[in-house]
């Protein structure tokens, strides 16, 4: 995140802070899908 706001500045701060919670959930449910993938592919 620390990149994010560095490269975009205050729109993307903005931006999440409005979707935080939405953010939270997608970033949980790729890292759930990236080990079930992984455990499966390996």
């Amino acid at each position: 995140m620390a990149a994010l706001l560095w490269k975009f500045g205050e729109p993307i701060r903005a931006f999440i802070e409005k979707r935080l919670t939405l953010l939270t959930w997608l970033f949980l449910i790729a890292l759930v899908g990236g080990f079930v993938a992984f455990r499966y592919l390996f």
